[in-house]
This record gives structure tokens, C-alpha cells and sequence, in this order.
């Protein structure tokens, strides 16, 4: 979670950039306008290479810490885990935008992850990379609007929900077992060895 001044921070978590910021491909002279676009570019490259060009690429995990150790990872907070998350989200499924490579093929993906895990050892960063508390209650709110409507995270559900017009279109599976208000114990019962995420398209 450390920038060295290689990438721009916006890069990584989906904001605007002027043109002259954006990275180019120097082979395909492709412009990406985000890092998460240009790795998954860069696998429909290596595997075009190995003779494989009729596989999707499915991204297992990724997301943003909301919090970490401000002297050595400053980047890991709500305020951007919020930007990378919702920014995702919006870039998946309201824009529906697949990679300068493969314009038309929007990947699937899973956000790493769903709760937290408070007694991961490592860097303060490694055990804070949920959308959620091992409570129930979310870390940080999403904010995803575009033309198919609103993202919204209800805390006392612990689900995703598309509101439309003010009407709840649709709503993602549950990807835990039970009800919101027991998956604290649910995760620390089960937080050595469980892995939840939860995918987005």
C-alpha cells in the first residue's frame, strides 16, 4: 500500500485523469485509464501468448484496506478503500466497461473482502480489508450512482441493494450463512480458515 510515484494514486482507485497522466501501452499504444484494467490486460496478453484467447479472465479478489499504519501505509483508508470499492462497482456494473484489449467483455469480480479480520497477523493494513466489522456493522459506507440507479449498503441487512426511483430493483445473494446479526460470532468462529467475498457481477 505504499505509492512510490510510479502509478498516480488516482490511477489505482479509478478517478479521472487528464490524458497526459493516463498510462499507454508502449507495444499496443492502448491508454488505460486505470490499473485494474491494464492487469487484467495484461493476463489476455500472457495468455494470448500461451495460445489460450477464448478464456475469461475471473478476478478471485480485490478491494482496498480502510485502515492502516499511517507511517508506512497512509493510502490504506476508508476514504479510499470508499473511492476503489464504489469506483469498482460503478466501473462493473453501471458502466458495464471491459479493458481497452477487450472493450466489450466486462470481467467478473469478486471484492476482497466482506468482514474484516481483526486478529490477522501482519501489517495493521492485512486484517482491514472488509466492507464489514466481524459485528455486522459496515466499515465505511459505498457510494455508487449511475444511469441504472443508486448502490447503497444497508447496515442492519448487510447487503447490497440497486434502488431505482426510490424502489428497490434487485439485491446480491448473501455469500454467508445465516442472518447479518450473527455473522460476528459466524466469522470468528470460523476466521482462521473461512474466506468470504462477495461478487458484484
Amino acid at each position: 500500500m505504499q505509492n512510490r510515484g510510479v502509478v498516480p494514486l488516482e490511477n489505482s482507485l479509478f478517478k479521472p485523469l487528464p490524458p497526459s497522466k493516463e498510462e499507454v501501452d508502449p507495444n499496443t499504444l492502448l491508454h488505460y485509464t486505470n490499473v485494474f484494467d491494464a492487469m487484467i490486460d495484461a493476463v489476455y496478453f500472457s495468455m494470448s501468448n500461451l495460445n489460450f484467447t477464448d478464456v475469461e479472465v475471473l478476478v478471485t479478489e480485490t478491494g482496498w484496506p480502510s485502515k492502516g499504519d499511517p507511517k508506512v501505509e497512509p493510502f490504506a483508508n476508508a476514504d479510499n478503500a470508499d473511492a476503489y470499492n464504489s469506483n469498482l462497482i460503478k466501473h462493473v456494473l453501471v458502466d458495464r466497461g471491459g479493458t481497452p484489449l477487450r472493450p466489450a467483455t466486462t470481467p467478473s469480480v469478486y471484492i476482497y473482502e466482506l468482514f474484516d479480520e481483526d486478529l490477522r497477523p501482519g501489517p495493521v493494513s492485512e486484517a482491514n480489508w472488509g466492507l464489514f466489522y466481524g459485528n455486522g456493522t459496515p466499515t465505511y459506507l459505498l457510494h455508487v450512482r449511475g444511469r441504472v440507479g443508486s448502490w447503497r449498503m444497508i447496515p442492519r441487512i448487510g447487503r447490497f441493494v440497486l434502488w431505482r426511483r426510490g424502489r428497490m430493483q434487485s439485491r446480491c445473494r448473501r455469500r454467508w450463512i445465516g442472518r447479518a446479526d450473527r455473522a460476528g460470532r459466524i466469522v470468528r468462529r470460523y476466521s482462521l480458515g473461512w474466506i468470504v467475498m462477495t461478487r458484484i457481477r
